[in-house]
């Protein structure tokens, strides 16, 4: 299980968790899962699931008739999950999400020297804690806001707007025609 704390900070950045779906069970066998596990169904939770399960450990023998061990023909160890570290800054995170609660809209803020995102937030938002039956924090009855599961920071689809000024402005300098103090 995954517990996600305040109610899941950027949770369409950092994605939820879901049990291995029938479509999905031949895939994860192959890689090793019993089948009854979670994994990430989106954003980082499903980006870096090979790293947050860790390895799965098994011992490949030969069985007799009578249940005897006839011989081993290959072994692997269990390896813990990795952790992961993102740039986000919780104290941002919140003030981002909040900015936004009432519009549908999104909010990245990002270190400009080293590209690091600080915050990267999406309205509506969810509770990924309620993606987990038996996770304490998902108390109720949850009604999935619609447009919800979009990441409207890295999914949205806008248009051009005074960005698009730089290229016409780049043009117009490159052209002769105008020069960078023509009114």
């Amino acid at each position: 299980s995954r517990y996600y704390f305040q109610g899941g900070l950027a949770p369409q950045a950092v994605g939820y968790t879901l049990s291995i779906s029938p479509e999905q069970l031949n895939e994860y066998r192959r890689k090793g899962y019993s089948g009854s596990e979670r994994i990430g169904q989106s954003g980082i939770e499903k980006w870096a699931e090979d790293y947050l399960a860790g390895q799965h450990g098994g011992i490949l023998r030969i069985v007799g008739p009578n249940g005897a061990i006839i011989s081993t023909l290959g072994q692997t160890a269990a390896e813990p999950a990795d952790s992961i570290y993102l740039t986000l800054d919780s104290n941002m995170q919140k003030y981002a999400q909040r900015s936004i609660e009432f519009f549908r809209g999104a909010v990245v803020v990002m270190e400009v020297d080293t590209g690091r995102i600080l915050a990267i937030a999406s309205s509506p938002d969810f509770d990924p804690n309620y993606f987990e039956g038996n996770n304490p924090n998902a108390g109720g009855t949850y009604l999935l806001p619609e447009g919800a599961l979009l990441n409207r920071a890295t999914q949205g689809q806008y248009p051009l707007g005074s960005v698009f000024k730089i290229i016409t402005m780049s043009a117009a300098l490159e052209s002769g025609l105008w020069i960078k103090d023509t009114p």
